[in-house]
C-alpha cells in the first residue's frame, strides 16, 4: 500500500518595507520540539518596488531582530482539513543574521520582479533548522518593499 502525502500547506508574509541601511529578515523555522521532518516545496520573493534587492539566503541557528510571526497558514487542497497543528514556523520584520550561520546563496530581484523557486530537490528541514533570508536594497539609500511565500508538506518522524 502506498504512503499517502500528508496536505501541503501555503502562506506569505505580509509586505514589508526597508531600506536607509536597514536589512529585513524572513526565517521559515522548524522548531526543536516539532517531531516532524519539513519538506520545502516552494519558495517566492517579490519584489514590489522600483529599488533592485539583494537577497541572501543562510542556514542560521540565531538571528537578531523585532520579527512578527506570519497568521496561521492554508492547506494546498480546500478539501483538506484547515492547516492547524502544523509545526512550522515563519516571522520577518527588521534585523540581521547572527555568526554561527552558514550562507547558501545570493541572489538579486530586479525592480517589481517576482522570484519563484520550485525547490527541485525539496529541501529537508529537521527539528530545530531553519532558513534565514536576509533583504537588503543595492542602494543603501532607497527603499523597497517585499513580500514572501512558501509552501511545504510535513511527515511526522517515528519515534
Amino acid at each position: 500500500m502506498r504512503e499517502q502525502k500528508p496536505p501541503c500547506c501555503i502562506i506569505s508574509t505580509d509586505r514589508f518595507t526597508f531600506g536607509n541601511n536597514q536589512k529585513s529578515i524572513v526565517i521559515f523555522a522548524n522548531p526543536k520540539n516539532s517531531n516532524v521532518a519539513i519538506e520545502l516545496v516552494h519558495i517566492s520573493h517579490a519584489n514590489l518596488s522600483g529599488a533592485p534587492v539583494i537577497v541572501d539566503t543562510y542556514n542560521c541557528t540565531k538571528v537578531l531582530g523585532d520579527l512578527t510571526f506570519t497568521a496561521q497558514p492554508v492547506v494546498e487542497n480546500i478539501n483538506c482539513s484547515t492547516c492547524s497543528g502544523y509545526q512550522a514556523k515563519i516571522a520577518y520584520g527588521p534585523g540581521d543574521v547572527m555568526d554561527r550561520c552558514r550562507h547558501l546563496l545570493v541572489r538579486t530581484l530586479s525592480p517589481y520582479q517576482t522570484y519563484y523557486e520550485p525547490v527541485s530537490n525539496h529541501r529537508i528541514l529537521t527539528p530545530g533548522t531553519n532558513l534565514v533570508f536576509s533583504f537588503e536594497t543595492a542602494d543603501p539609500k532607497c527603499l523597497a518593499t517585499v513580500s514572501c511565500g512558501f509552501m511545504w508538506c510535513e511527515k511526522r518522524l517515528s519515534r
